[in-house]
Order: structure tokens, then C-alpha cells, then sequence
């Protein structure tokens, strides 16, 4: 996260459910981010059954995807916060 962010938030939802007739296994991390001029709305998803990360956020008044890269980074630092719901060794 940049270093000038004064506020985390993480708001976090383990959530296994079957849409479609297909399981769906993710984990869903909300994050806010506030300094004294912004607000950022994070969203990272952990996808258990595809193996995958994604990623989105909303800034500036738009919203705009997350590359693997960066949502990893963010992920890594949820991880050295505690913040993680499971554990994850695909990425």
C-alpha cells in the first residue's frame, strides 16, 4: 500500500457457495484506504478452485482492474498484517 495511506481497513468474507451448478471456493478481501486527501476501495479475490488472484479498485471516481502483480504485493502485505483467512501457496 503507498506509505502516505494513514487508514487500513480490511473487510474479509470466506465464501464457498455453488453458482450454476458450479463450486465456487474464494476468499474476498475489501480493503479502504483513506489519507487526508483520498479514499481508495480495494476488492482482492482469492480463487481456490481456478488457483487465481484478481483484483480491482476504485479511485478517482473510477474503477479500474488490478494486475496479478499488484494484487499479489497486496496480498503479501495482508500476510505480514495477519490478515489473510487461508492460506494460499499457488501464487
Amino acid at each position: 500500500m503507498d506509505s502516505t495511506l494513514k487508514k487500513l481497513y480490511v473487510y474479509s468474507a470466506d465464501l464457498i457457495e455453488v453458482d450454476n451448478n458450479k463450486p465456487q471456493d474464494f476468499d474476498l478481501y475489501e480493503i479502504e484506504a483513506r489519507s487526508s486527501l483520498e479514499t481508495r476501495e480495494l476488492s482482492l479475490v482469492v480463487d481456490f478452485i481456478n488457483k487465481e488472484v484478481s483484483g480491482d479498485i476504485v479511485a478517482f471516481g473510477s474503477w479500474y482492474d488490478l494486475d496479478k502483480e499488484t494484487v499479489i504485493e497486496l496480498l503479501n502485505q495482508l500476510k505480514k498484517e495477519n490478515k489473510i483467512l487461508r492460506t494460499f501457496n499457488f501464487i
